[in-house]
């Protein structure tokens, strides 16, 4: 071509060779106008671009159906146009197998791609290119060929009008907003951007009612003077004179306050580790968590904008002062456009708990933990993958001030993305129990795991209990080195070996029924069974399978000295070990070596002497007593045996099963 042409069609066929371009650029348009898919550029022969480089228009006015443009054969386009002229229906491209794109596919006004491009289509710096004009909108639904999800562009560009996201989608290159162009992501949708992104226009992550707000995984680069505007929907509460509390952050920098505090009786507060605060200031600041009271009659979509989107990694201040309530604790936010994973690492770096915590409501407030080197979560669908915009608060080890920072590039896409409801996880390792204790509606959990790498004293394994202190809402917990904890990592199984378990509640009412029982036992294997010691006025031994209930009465307390947990060999007895009362002065267990232990309370124990006879009445071992836990150096076989104790002139004598 030395000139501009349009045809109807254009067929090259064996031995032929078409030049699409002299030394000048040149544009060949194909016109078709009738309904369906037909062929109308074919070539047998050779394509070849030519000097000047070329673009191939492929168009029409159709009106009584789509008109589709069809390929055959090997053609190596470097630019090409998919529009109409006119008519009320669209025009399509479908490209054969063997079709590639160097430079620029531009969808114009009614243009699509109907059929999804061949293997290898893009060439490197290729660009989808939507420009369909200022008062259209393309929706990139979830069947949409035009941007692939088989064959994904290179880069993408929105050059006028609004590209309407609709189904999840990537660009393995940049993408550029033009300016007065829009890109929309559609409630609860994910778009990834690989290398850059450069909004000029409007980037907009839609919110509603039940679904989440949508998700960017961000690049290493953002430039643009384009506008940001990330939705939220935050609902009320039903009684009029109350307030729905949100935890939440925000994705944008420099959002201003008044996307709270601009409705009429909503409230902002900011959160120190001793009291709350109204902000001083007129924006959010990235990464610092927020509590966002919203008001009766206030549910609605609130959009926040202003500056760019957070992005690289936001340092964010944090405190330890002594002698405070909640000494340590400072409530952060996800400052990104996507889930935030909280890692280990992130704790062991910037000196702060490996644990981080969620303030929820469900009948009741309570809080989500979730331990990251553990990879545990009380309840079980509490993960480390923080949702965007939540806050969440994280514990720093040492006292005085020091910085968090908090890196995009662990940011990524979940399929369930609710604000205070962590993200689905996937399967959970090594031995578990987790206990659920019930009164009424109000449920409370703890955790008991068990990892090769924990110890039993309190370590990074283990997460904190942070306690409602709702007098209405029951709560149990285990104990470390006299921390109370929610999650409780422990090295291995000591089968008969006693782990106290708290409870508390502030009820007075000593006919009031409390429901405790495992609802999940992972991994135990057959041989163990789980005992429940309710050493209260009746003392009773309850094995727990998973799903078991006790019930139970109790007036305020906060104890470890009622209950306690057991695991031992099943078909073996636990009560049957104990001398004394449930007071438990003196308890013989078994180690994994079974050997027999003897703890004593309290040097109850004095001057003592214990033997151990086989079922034939033979003497296996004699040894004395002198400590408050001694290991007696003999391994038994399975069988029975009688334990006989002497101390002060009173001997004790019991079975104990192997």
């Amino acid at each position: 071509l030395d000139t501009n042409i349009s045809v109807s069609g254009l067929t090259i066929n064996s031995g032929g060779t078409f030049t699409a371009s002299d030394a000048s650029p040149r544009t060949l348009t194909i016109s078709k106008s009738a309904s369906g898919s037909s062929t109308t550029l074919t070539n047998d022969g050779t394509w070849a671009n030519g000097t000047g480089g070329s673009t191939v228009v492929f168009t029409g006015a159709p009106s009584s159906g789509d008109a589709v443009h069809a390929v055959s054969g090997t053609i190596a386009f470097q630019n090409l146009t998919v529009n109409k002229t006119g008519g009320s229906s669209n025009i399509g491209a479908s490209f054969g197998a063997n079709s590639s794109l160097t430079g620029t596919l531009e969808i114009g006004s009614g243009g699509y791609i109907s059929t999804n491009p061949p293997t290898g289509f893009y060439g490197t710096g290729s660009i989808l290119k939507f420009n369909q004009g200022a008062l259209a909108t393309y929706d990139v639904n979830a069947l949409d060929k035009t941007w692939s999800t088989t064959e994904i562009p290179q880069n993408i560009t929105v050059a006028s009008g609004k590209v309407r996201v609709n189904d999840n989608r990537t660009a393995t290159g940049s993408l550029i907003i033009s300016a007065d162009a829009t890109l929309e992501v559609s409630a609860a949708k994910q778009l990834t951007i690989n290398t850059a992104l450069t909004n000029n226009g409007t980037l907009t992550l839609k919110s509603a009612n039940g679904v989440g707000t949508a998700t960017l995984e961000t690049p290493s680069s953002i430039s643009g003077s384009g506008t940001y505007n990330v939705e939220q929907y935050l609902s009320d509460i039903t009684s009029p004179s109350s307030f729905r509390n949100w935890y939440i952050s925000s994705p944008v920098s420099a959002a201003a306050a008044t996307v709270i505090t601009g409705t009429a009786n909503n409230i902002l507060y900011e959160r120190n580790e001793s009291n709350n605060t109204y902000p001083t200031a007129t924006s959010f600041v990235a990464g610092r968590g927020y509590v966002a009271k919203i008001a009766a009659g206030n549910s609605n979509v609130y959009t926040f904008t202003g500056g760019n989107l957070n992005n690289g990694s936001v340092t964010v201040p944090i405190s330890r002062t002594t002698s405070i309530t909640k000494e340590g604790f400072n409530l952060v936010g996800n400052p990104f456009p996507a889930h935030l994973k909280w890692l280990q690492t992130t704790a062991d770096t910037y000196g702060v708990m490996t644990t981080i915590w969620y303030r929820t409501y469900n009948s009741g407030y309570s809080f989500q933990t979730y331990n990251a080197q553990g990879d545990m979560g009380v309840p079980l669908d509490a993960s480390g993958y923080i949702p965007p915009m939540q806050a969440f608060w994280v514990r720093k080890i040492a006292a005085g001030s020091g910085n968090l920072t908090l890196n995009s590039t662990n940011a990524v896409h979940r399929s369930d993305n609710p604000l205070r409801a962590p993200a689905q996880k996937s399967g959970v390792p090594n031995k578990i129990l987790r206990l659920e204790v019930q009164s009424n509606a109000n449920v409370d959990e703890a955790l008991i795991y068990f990892n090769a790498n924990a110890a039993n004293n309190f370590d990074g394994f283990d997460s904190p209990k942070w306690f409602n202190l709702n007098d209405t809402i029951p709560e149990i917990y285990t104990v470390a080195d006299a921390e109370k904890l929610v999650i409780n990592g422990l090295n291995s199984i000591q089968l008969d070996t006693e782990i106290p378990l708290g409870f508390r509640t502030g009820n007075t009412n000593g006919n009031h029924n409390f429901k405790l029982k495992a609802t999940q036992l992972q991994n135990f294997g057959t041989e163990t069974e789980l005992v429940l010691i309710d050493k209260g006025i009746t003392p009773t031994e309850t094995v727990l399978n998973e799903g078991t209930e006790y019930t139970f009465n109790s007036l305020a307390v906060n104890s470890t000295d009622r209950f306690s947990l057991v695991f031992r060999a099943k078909g073996s007895t636990t009560g049957g070990c104990c001398f004394g009362t449930f007071e438990n002065k003196v308890r013989i267990q078994k180690n994994d070596n079974n050997q027999l232990l003897v703890n004593c309370d309290n040097n109850a124990l004095k001057n003592a002497n214990l033997t151990v006879y086989n079922a034939a009445g033979q003497k296996l071992i004699e040894q004395s007593i002198t400590e408050s836990r001694t290991t007696i150096n003999l391994a038994l076989k399975t069988g029975v045996y009688l334990v006989k104790l002497q101390s002060e002139g009173k001997i004790y004598n019991v079975k104990v099963a192997i």
